[in-house]
């Protein structure tokens, strides 16, 4: 290494020491001349080869685009030449081009140009200054982790993210994973054309020709050296010190002889851009047809695996799905790529009917929120079979009142691990198409690692808890029917949606008039401010209504001040209704309609839908699938499950005459215009005066007469749900015929975390 030769681009020298000095005469030789700026690019160039141990160099001095007085360049030349250091005066030449030309003769090239990257080679590594002292040093092996792309795509990358902050088409990882699919900018451009890039693409259409200019631009080609000023033959970089030390003595530099004796070796080759951790995860990409023969094995030898997907969407029904990540030991990931462009030798197609194989295994799957994952690779023609545990739905099992199930928020909690999630990797409006393969390969396994490590730790808290056996066999078993109807679809009756339309359209007109009438102005009733400024002219509503528009939670807690503030509030329910049967027949197709489901949004942990949301189907009694219509919690349908439990005689003789009819407590007229059911439920539960307030549009008072009704009435009821409550509290849990929910918030000093965690218990027990 001792004879490695060195190229120096001197550009960023000259540069540096223009942009500290310029303006600042500080030195002057003994012909009065300004030597500030020339002191500043000897005393960096020193430096710089005292810190690299240079022994053999060659300076470039370029004259394209060099914005430097003529006198500084001339200066230089003559200060290096009298210290014999060989130099290359590249007048009218690219200095890219003339270190092109030098690349095969060198070792190494010392420049302030990432453009000069392209020039690695096996051969020929490229030294980049940093701030303070550091140096980032690049070589054939290690410019993709430092760059992200090889050394011939150096020219695509810069030319689509660095031309400067304001005018860069794509950001450095959008512009890596554009390089990583399409190879060049030339062919990246010509998939625009076609119209095959999507967000990428329209940004790009607009510029083609700049990008391909801007791209050639950055492009360097070997000059010939003959007709440039001065020699490279001699490459001994300041052979004689002693001489060297006269010269700057001269010029006055007496600071920077101290600079001249170099180490006893180079010492280039130990300075590193990113020194590998062995402790770090095993992650990596299965990209050839071998790799996918290990991975086969790897997982047939497993009797649980993790699998994470990576999709363009958070809604499988329309996502593009990039790639199957799977995990069998701890830190310890592989990835699986499904776009073209990531594989290498074998394609797509093979690849998915390999993965269809896999799943075909004895291997019991697990995953975080595995539905997703079991929809997107259905919806791609893939069965995930094998579903064993979803850690998601496990961690709610054993802490059911967390505010967040997320992945990051579990693993943080139970594993004490921080990791990046979705959102901190793939900026908003992109996805994984614009982030570096290396990015979703790390975030792929991390998620798979992180399922797996979960579904142990998550294993261990089942089985303490007296839930495994319940949480395998029921909620998983939710799991599977709910994923089937939603890659099935469930049946709606389209007719019965229009009968309930038709009479809520009824409905919403009556209300409508009357308010209009009382109000005497025609307004926007949808609209909080034209409904505020109609209520203003109301003489008595005035002191309740102030200069800012009122919310709907706020119509509510006034509603039972004014008969026109609670039509108004109906009105306006009324027409939600409306727009969620209007979503469900406009998402019908061929009498089907796909909604997902979710098992975490209510305590229950059957289902909730969305996309449509298919509770107004549910109450038109529209919805074919015989389970679903079982599992929606119809007020009628939870008083007998209380009723079964608590054996209370007299809410059995309410229930009795209304087998065909809507529940009546007979002789409460205070219930007068309310749903019984629906209001008794509530008190049952445990919501507070407020919450019922708001929810039927009824005054404090009313509300706690009531509430003293209802108990006198039931009173078998109303102690069973108590002492259930205090047992709850006492255990940490609630408990019910063989049946535990775990809720934190039941040993909570916090009074009113307390309360809302024996409401959820309440609510499990009678799934409401």
């Amino acid at each position: 290494m001792a004879d490695s030769l060195f190229v120096i681009d001197s550009t960023f020298l000259l540069e540096t020491s223009r942009d500290t000095f310029h303006d600042a005469p500080l030195l002057r030789d003994s012909n009065g001349r300004d030597t500030t700026m020339l002191f500043g690019f000897a005393r960096d160039l020193l430096r710089m080869r005292k810190q690299l141990g240079m022994r053999k160099a060659v300076v470039v001095i370029g004259g394209d685009g060099l914005c430097l007085p003529d006198s500084i360049v001339s200066d230089a030349i003559d200060f290096l030449k009298r210290l014999r250091v060989p130099v290359l005066y590249a007048k009218g030449t690219r200095v890219g081009d003339v270190c092109a030309a030098l690349a095969e003769r060198c070792a190494w090239i010392v420049t302030g140009n990432k453009a000069m990257l392209q020039l690695t080679s096996d051969r020929c590594g490229v030294i980049l200054p940093k701030k303070g002292n550091e140096l980032d040093v690049v070589t054939a092996a290690s410019i993709k982790d430092y760059l992200g792309v090889g050394s011939s795509q150096v020219p695509s990358l810069l030319a689509l993210a660095e031309k400067n902050p304001h005018d860069s088409m794509l950001t450095q990882r959008q512009a890596v994973r554009f390089l990583e699919l399409h190879g060049n900018l030339e062919t990246g451009l010509e998939k625009t054309q076609k119209g095959d890039l999507g967000q990428v693409g329209r940004k790009l259409i607009a510029m083609g020709d700049a990008l391909r200019e801007r791209c050639r631009d950055l492009q360097f080609r070997a000059a010939s050296l003959s007709g440039l000023d001065g020699s490279y033959a001699e490459t001994k970089f300041i052979e004689e010190e002693e001489a060297a030390a006269s010269v700057l003595r001269e010029y006055g530099f007496w600071s920077l002889v101290r600079l001249l004796p170099l180490p006893r070796r180079e010492t280039v080759t130990g300075i590193s851009i990113a020194p590998e951790n062995p402790a770090g995860p095993d992650y990596r990409a299965v990209r050839t047809r071998a790799d996918l023969d290990e991975l086969e094995r790897m997982i047939k030898a497993a009797k649980v695996c993790s699998v994470d997907t990576e999709a363009s969407d958070k809604d499988p029904r329309n996502a593009v799905l990039y790639g199957v990540a799977f995990s069998v030991r701890e830190r310890q990931g592989v990835y699986v790529p499904l776009m073209q462009a990531d594989l290498d030798g074998i394609s797509s197609e093979e690849v998915r009917s390999r993965l269809e194989k896999l799943f075909k295994g004895k291997a019991k799957f697990v995953g975080h929120n595995i539905k997703f994952d079991y929809l997107i690779l259905r919806k791609h023609g893939i069965r995930l079979r094998g579903v064993h545990c979803d850690t998601m739905l496990a961690a709610q099992e054993c802490f059911g009142d967390w505010e967040f199930f997320n992945l990051g928020e579990v693993a943080r909690r139970l594993l004490g691990r921080t990791i990046k999630r979705y959102r901190d990797i793939v900026e908003k409006e992109q996805t994984f198409l614009d982030v570096p393969f290396k990015d979703l390969v790390e975030h792929a396994c991390t998620d798979a690692d992180m399922s797996l490590r979960l579904f142990r730790r998550l294993s261990e808290e089942l089985r303490n808890r007296q839930l495994e056996h319940c949480f395998l066999k029921e909620r998983m078993s939710i799991l599977a029917t709910l994923a089937e109807m939603e890659c099935n679809g469930v049946r709606i009756d389209v007719k019965k949606i229009e009968i309930s339309t038709k009479g809520l359209l009824t409905e919403a007109d009556a209300l409508k008039t009357l308010i209009l009438e009382e109000t005497g102005c025609d307004f926007d009733l949808d609209s909080p401010k034209a409904t505020s400024d109609a209520l203003r002219k109301v003489e008595p509503l005035q002191e309740w209504i102030g200069s800012r528009p009122l919310t709907q939670s706020e119509m509510e807690q006034l509603a039972w001040r004014h008969r026109l503030i609670e039509r108004i509030v109906k009105y306006r329910r009324i027409r939600k209704r409306l727009r969620e049967l209007d979503a469900i027949r406009n998402a019908a197709k061929r009498g089907k309609v796909f909604p997902l489901f979710s098992q975490l949004r209510v305590p229950h942990k059957s289902a909730t839908s969305s996309g449509p949301n298919l509770d107004e189907a549910l109450r038109a009694n529209a919805v074919a699938d015989a389970w679903l219509s079982k599992e929606w919690p119809n007020p009628k349908r939870v008083l007998q499950r209380l009723l079964r439990i608590t054996e209370d005689e007299v809410l059995g003789a309410d229930l009795m005459p209304c087998a065909r009819s809507d529940f009546q407590c007979t002789g409460e007229s205070l219930l007068e215009r309310l749903e019984h059911a629906d209001v008794l439920l509530s008190i049952a539960i445990g919501f507070p005066d407020a919450a019922v307030c708001r929810r039927f549009l009824i005054s404090p008072e009313r509300t706690a007469k009531i509430r003293s009704n209802l108990h006198a009435r039931y009173p078998t009821l109303f102690e069973w749900l108590d002492r259930f409550r205090k047992e709850a509290i006492a255990r940490g849990y609630a408990e019910h015929d063989g049946r535990r929910i775990y809720i934190e918030g039941l040993r909570s000093s916090n009074i009113e975390k307390k309360n809302k965690a024996t409401m959820s218990a309440i609510r499990w027990l009678v799934r409401y």
